[in-house]
């Protein structure tokens, strides 16, 4: 028998979608149509060659733009991802509390939702793929118990459970017994977060924009835009832009007018070039991938107490696309937020020439004609295309 040819597919790419939500004042803008838009791509005014507006907001589930006959691009794909590693317990056992109180009935039907979760032990764990079995969400969501985690930590509190148990006269017992088990295991889960080495907190800020990375090129072969609602507190942003505490910069600036350049620690004073970009690289990825980040604090608001991580989430959220939403004590309130600013999309596109099949990144700019005070816009930022894709 003579052996079959090997088949061969090539994909032209003629068209770029750019989906596009348009806020203000916290809210999406509707009836906006396409002559409203300016769209310029690698530079050159480009005519919108298509356009359509999915609103999930209608009720009549039967309508293309908003029911079961949505396109697979055009439909929601929503991933939680919960950051173990850089943020308080308690706030994670409240993310998780919300984001299952989001998903039904605060999710459309047609969203699409995945479950992950990062550790500094474990790294990125995929717990759910896209799915719209809403169980199944729950599901996943309930299983995050943060087991594994904790019970680090709970080895380390053992001891110092052990001693107060045996002083029940201790002067420091003033309360139920189960009160003083409490308070230990909390400051040791406190431990997991608050690291007073550097090296500690960046081997880990490095595994989890490694983990970004790596998520973004997995989520790329899936069609229509992801987005990822980040639950975090963020990881210092002084490892990617150095310290801003004054009288630290005093003294090594102190140390620099002496000749004593051996007592500046140029990592603290500036942050690590390698770190910046590492984060940069990763965000773009998830740009590339028609992804964005909405990054939620999930610290709420604590008065009176610095929160370095808030950068971090900002820059996240702002290089891909995103929102950032922080100061939220409910963040069932935050979550929706996200979900009401998403639920209206205008989806542009453009038809490539020649020039652009060059496999560069091309930034892509939209703009309104007539855009009223406060009124900003989601978009993707860039785009790359070749000539031909060849499997």
């Amino acid at each position: 028998a003579t052996p079959q040819e090997g088949l061969r597919e090539i994909v032209e790419v003629t068209e770029v979608a750019v989906p596009v939500n348009v806020i203000r004042e916290g809210a999406p803008v509707r009836g906006l149509g396409r002559d409203d838009f300016k769209l310029t791509a690698a530079g050159k005014k480009r005519e919108i060659s298509g356009f359509s507006v999915i609103d999930l907001t209608q009720d009549d589930l039967d309508s293309p733009s908003s029911g079961s006959e949505l396109p697979l691009f055009g439909r929601r794909h929503i991933m939680l991802l919960f950051d173990l590693a850089f943020a308080n317990p308690s706030s994670m056992v409240r993310a998780r509390h919300a984001a299952m109180e989001l998903v039904d009935p605060g999710m459309h039907p047609t969203d699409l939702v995945a479950v992950a979760s990062y550790s500094s032990r474990f790294g990125l764990k995929v717990h759910l793929g896209f799915t719209d079995d809403r169980d199944t969400v729950r599901l996943a969501i309930a299983s995050l118990g943060f087991t594994d985690v904790i019970q680090l930590y709970l080895r380390d509190a053992e001891a110092d459970l052990e001693i107060l148990r045996a002083n029940p006269a201790s002067e420091e017992r003033s309360g139920p017994s189960d009160l003083f088990v409490d308070t230990v295991l909390q400051s040791h889960l406190e431990a997991m977060v608050v690291e007073d080495s550097r090296a500690v907190q960046g081997h880990f800020a490095s595994g989890l924009v490694s983990s970004l990375a790596e998520l973004a090129e997995a989520l790329s072969p899936i069609n229509g835009r992801k987005q990822l609602i980040y639950l975090s507190e963020g990881f210092p942003s002084s490892l990617l832009v150095g310290t801003n505490n004054r009288r630290s910069i005093q003294k090594m600036n102190d140390a620099v007018n002496r000749g004593e350049y051996w007592k500046v620690d140029s990592t603290l004073r500036y942050g690590r070039v390698d770190q910046r970009n590492h984060l940069r690289e990763a965000l773009q990825q998830f740009v590339d991938a028609d992804g964005a980040i909405h990054a939620v604090d999930v610290g709420g608001i604590r008065p009176g107490f610095s929160k370095p991580g808030q950068e971090t989430l900002f820059i996240m959220a702002d290089r891909t696309g995103g929102e950032f939403l922080h100061n939220y004590n409910n963040l069932n309130k935050a979550m929706e937020e996200v979900l009401e600013r998403t639920s209206i999309t205008y989806l542009l596109s453009f038809k490539l020439t020649d020039n652009d099949r060059d496999g560069l990144r091309h930034k892509i700019k939209v703009r309104l004609k007539k855009a009223g005070q406060g009124t900003r816009l989601l978009y993707r930022p860039s785009f790359v295309a070749t000539d031909s894709v060849g499997n």
